[in-house]
């Protein structure tokens, strides 16, 4: 069958069951997926905020902007992970729905063998790429010396190619729907670095004694803990390498074609813009601000990402099981609730940015209205889009995501490019915010409706961004105010305020934008509980 007919040709057997998904029910397994990512979102959290603020603080705007620049640099070749945790996760999902084991074992031999290739083939081009190129110099590093940057961006290259390689094993978790354990256990790898990186930090280490933390932290938490419990909780499991068949390999090949892209992309979407500034000489306090204020707009569409994907994995299994309509029915909702989320965080990241910055950094210097805007913009056009995305894609039809993706990548350097040499830093959101708008407003909802044939772009869209609209207007009203009566003059009373804001301003418009099933079952049980609680 032809992966677009995946979602029109379920057989009709039992529709009546077949197509009903309990709401309350799914968001149930959802909430627990995405409590799960939460975990994770609360250690990213510490990473990118606490982590930044103790080493920006410590080392200066421009020795930072030098070790973001190598992060970067070091952060791309996760595009070895080609997609194959994706593709090897959908497919031991298949083959659990079909009571599979021999192809499941199957499966995980050649996922260890593939990993393993390419981890060997990235370490290869590491090498012939520092033999040739004298990356210090290309990207005009001058704080760190010359031959710690190179040993600072092997060793973060290594640890980015060892996540790579363990990308594809991890999603055994998902293949054995305990996708929920699997991120916590993620998790452990990312929780040790940071605890690790606060440590050394407030002992003065160097960027090279953090990058030799950064390695062991992930071949010792990541590696380490996930292998072992792997074989405790599966001792049926067997971690033995197979070769492919040229079946096999062409079968990969099929559907890794356009997962590479669906993977890549985004990695390149992250560092690329780091990169470019970079040679075109902006660094400290431009690059670093712009750094900032993209990492509190990334955090925002990480959320969403996240609650999607907790949604896709339980859709994902419903769509193999043949319930169609229930499945179109649930992205929806998601979508919608999806949309109020991010008008939530992004008129906080709008309103309370200026103080956040200034408490986080001890730079007020480091903070733009005008290109935390053109970020948000650009996330507010992505976000409706994010769970059709994820659904092909754990359904392994990844091809309108990754076109749409390439079309992001293209429209949306190419606005930086243009752009970045006049207005700077508010110049490159302005154009990355380009890229988000041609690929998830035009480009996606078009090859999402052609490809599914259920996807309607014009009235999902509209009711996406009729709730983002809606939840926006409620909680700027909702956040002025107390910025108003309150004030946000020290930590004490910017939590004040964000704890207001989430009482009186998140919380009614996150009701709001629930399913109407689930709505009227927490109004009933709460109804319930207060005849209950009555004399």
């Amino acid at each position: 069958m032809a992966a677009g007919d995946v979602l029109k040709s379920y057989p009709p057997r039992d529709l009546a069951i077949r197509n009903h998904i309990s709401v309350p029910g799914m968001l149930a397994r959802i909430g627990k997926n995405f409590g799960a990512k939460l975990v994770g979102l609360a250690i990213s959290f510490v990473d990118r905020f606490l982590v930044v603020m103790v080493l920006l603080r410590g080392w200066g705007t421009d020795v930072f902007a030098e070790w973001a620049i190598l992060m970067a640099v070091a952060g791309s070749f996760a595009l070895a992970e080609m997609g194959l945790n994706i593709y090897f996760g959908n497919v031991w999902q298949q083959h659990r729905a079909s009571l599979d084991h021999a192809a499941f074992q199957r499966t995980l031999g050649v996922a260890i063998t593939w990993g393993f290739a390419l981890a060997c083939g990235t370490l290869l081009i590491l090498i012939v790429g520092l033999t040739l190129l004298d990356v210090p110099s290309v990207f005009a590093i001058k704080m760190i010396p010359r031959e710690q940057s190179q040993v600072i961006l092997v060793l973060l290259s290594a640890a980015s190619i060892s996540r790579s390689a363990r990308g594809a094993i991890s999603q055994l978790y998902r293949g054995r729907q305990q996708y929920a354990l699997g991120t916590l256990v993620d998790q452990v790898q990312f929780a040790a670095l940071a605890v690790s990186t606060l440590v050394a930090a407030s002992l003065g280490a160097t960027p090279l004694v953090q990058a030799v933390v950064v390695l062991i932290s992930d071949l010792v938490a990541g590696w380490g803990v996930m292998i072992r419990d792997l074989k405790q909780r599966f001792p049926d499991l067997t971690f033995r390498p197979q070769l492919p068949t040229s079946a096999e390999v062409v079968e990969i090949a099929h559907h890794v074609k356009w997962l590479v892209l669906q993977q890549g992309i985004p990695v390149a979407w992250q560092q690329a813009p780091v990169l470019v500034l970079g040679l075109m000489g902006i660094g400290g306090t431009p690059l670093v601000g712009f750094i900032i204020l993209r990492t509190l707009v990334t955090f925002a569409r990480q959320i969403v990402m996240m609650f999607s994907l907790s949604a896709a994995v339980e859709l994902a299994d419903a769509l193999h099981n043949g319930r169609r309509e229930a499945v179109v029915r649930n992205v929806e909702h998601s979508a919608v609730l999806m949309s109020v989320l991010l008008s939530i965080i992004g008129v906080g990241i709008a309103v309370l940015g200026a103080s956040f910055v200034t408490l986080w950094t001890g730079r007020a210097d480091l903070f733009d209205l005008s290109i935390s805007l053109y970020l948000l913009a650009g996330a507010a056009a992505a976000v409706p889009s994010i769970p059709v995305t994820s659904l092909l894609t754990l359904a392994n039809m990844p091809r309108p995501g990754a076109i749409a993706q390439v079309v992001q990548l293209a429209f949306g350097l190419a606005g930086l490019l243009l752009l970045s040499w006049k207005f700077g830093t508010a110049g490159a959101a302005a154009g990355l915010a380009v890229g988000d708008i041609v690929a998830f407003c035009i480009a996606l909802p078009l090859l999402a409706h052609s490809v599914t044939g259920w996807f309607e772009p014009v009235p999902y869209l509209a009711r996406c961004y009729w709730a983002m609209i809606l939840s926006a207007i409620w909680c700027s009203l909702v956040v002025t105010t107390l910025v108003y009566l309150v004030g946000v003059t020290s930590v004490a009373s910017f939590l004040v305020v964000g704890l207001l804001y989430a009482v009186l301003g998140a919380a009614p418009a996150g009701v709001v934008g629930l399913p109407a099933e689930l709505r009227r079952s927490i109004i009933g049980r709460l109804r319930q509980q207060r005849v209950a609680s009555r004399p």
